[in-house]
């Protein structure tokens, strides 16, 4: 039986859409893994000369099956998918930016 070693393809980065909003928010994006697993609606954020990966997630729902709000009357978000320590978000987190460097999107 042949060893051949075989390379992981690298993560890809499609349907980017840039946001001119005055938050931190610069855009979304799919983000396709080197697993194949496929990640829409990503966003990239920058503030204070930080930038970061939000993964989607999904608005919370009160009792009275309404939407919950935080106190700035804005939808109150929970995540789907989290890392087990911030020294693994980042390790995620920095591929993706340094893809969408190269591409230009930030």
């Amino acid at each position: 039986m042949s060893t051949t070693a075989r390379s992981t393809p690298a993560l890809s980065v499609s349907d980017w859409k840039a946001l001119n909003k005055s938050t931190s928010l610069l855009g979304t994006f799919t983000l396709t893994l080197p697993s194949g697993m496929v990640i829409q609606s990503c966003m990239v954020h920058r503030k204070s000369g930080s930038e970061w990966v939000q993964l989607p997630g999904a608005p919370m729902i009160e009792r009275s099956n309404t939407l919950k709000l935080k106190a700035d009357g804005k939808v109150e978000y929970r995540n789907l998918i989290s890392f087990v320590s911030k020294e693994v978000k980042e390790r995620f987190d920095g591929p993706v930016l340094e893809e969408l460097h190269r591409l230009g999107h930030i």
